[in-house]
């Protein structure tokens, strides 16, 4: 196992293709990317993906839940529960496109890092259409809804709605950052989960248009060498 500066910076960002599958194999993924940056095998990693089945996520340290979201349906089947690796409250995966990126932290500058990921949702979605403004509302704990609140870590619409939110694990100089974008929620299941209303659905281009532009603009703002020509 190798734990060498050097070989994390000379070694290769990935980028996996959009998948969509279930939440034990998805989390499993995002682990296997930070461990590998952890050993010094990539420089950074981002992908884009979908829960199927739909399942809530609970934050890696939450504790307290609705005991009736063990009886929550969607067409039929019962909401699975799992827990992510990141912290943060709870999230409702449907209707939502997650992304998991992995780079490293830099002693000193992690508040700098993270304002440069914001810089990057917020450009690359404005680039799409679609504006979004950084959280006002001061962290409370013991939320049991990740998008109950928006604080200066989430990003919102012009009119207040929380479309992306983020929860984040350390591995010594390694950062695994798991996000949620809630596009079309459920009202329905929204409402029967959370028991209040639904963010509004956000116009965007397809899917694919998005994870192929956030993709391409991710290390202009968070790799921390120049890209080679």
């Amino acid at each position: 196992m190798s734990n060498s500066s050097t070989l994390t910076l000379s070694a290769p960002w990935v980028f996996l293709p959009l998948q969509v599958g279930a939440g034990p194999e998805q989390m499993q993924t995002d682990l296997q990317l930070l461990a590998a940056h952890q050993q010094g095998d990539i420089r950074g990693a981002l992908r884009f993906y979908r829960w199927q089945p739909v399942a809530i996520s609970l934050g890696y340290h939450q504790r307290h839940w609705p005991e009736h979201w063990q009886h929550c349906h969607y067409r039929g089947q019962r909401l699975p529960i799992l827990r992510r690796p990141s912290g943060g409250a709870a999230v409702l995966h449907q209707g939502d496109v997650c992304f998991a990126l992995v780079m490293g932290i830099t002693p000193g500058h992690y508040r700098e890092q993270w304002q440069r990921l914001l810089a990057w949702l917020i450009d690359g979605w404005r680039t799409l259409g679609v504006s979004l403004q950084t959280g006002q509302q001061r962290p409370m704990r013991g939320q049991v809804s990740c998008f109950a609140q928006a604080t200066p870590a989430d990003l919102v619409t012009p009119a207040g709605h929380k479309l992306i939110g983020m929860a984040q694990r350390r591995w010594g100089r390694s950062l695994l950052v798991q996000g949620s974008m809630q596009i079309h929620p459920d009202p329905e299941l929204w409402m029967q989960v959370f028991k209040e209303t639904a963010p509004p659905p956000v116009s965007t281009p397809p899917i694919p248009v998005v994870v192929a532009h956030l993709t391409a603009t991710v290390r202009a703002y968070l790799d921390d060498e120049p890209l080679s020509c």
